[in-house]
């Protein structure tokens, strides 16, 4: 496919959403959600510390992935008191 060349000068409008949000069936959202307390555990850990560390608080981050408030405290002190080796797979 050849490369679309503009002149010099000129301008490219795009014209993207303001805003997509995923929509699919309900069976791969359930696994979607499966998976964030099972094989991807420790994504969810390091997920719930990098929104901490983005000023979330526990209860907001908690509500987002579907999880108790204090699973959220838990694993945002374990990472404070032993940094990234805290928050790995026991």
């Amino acid at each position: 496919m050849p490369a679309i060349v503009h002149p010099a000068g000129e301008v490219k409008i795009s014209m993207r959403p303001v805003s997509v949000f995923a929509n699919g069936p309900a069976s791969e959202t359930g696994q979607l959600q499966d998976d964030l307390h099972g094989g991807w555990r420790q994504a969810t850990r390091a997920v719930m510390v990098l929104l901490s560390l983005r000023g979330l608080p526990p209860a907001q981050i908690a509500g987002l992935l579907d999880c108790h408030p204090a699973a959220v405290r838990r694993w945002i002190a374990r990472f404070n008191a032993e940094g990234m080796s805290g928050n790995r797979l026991a």
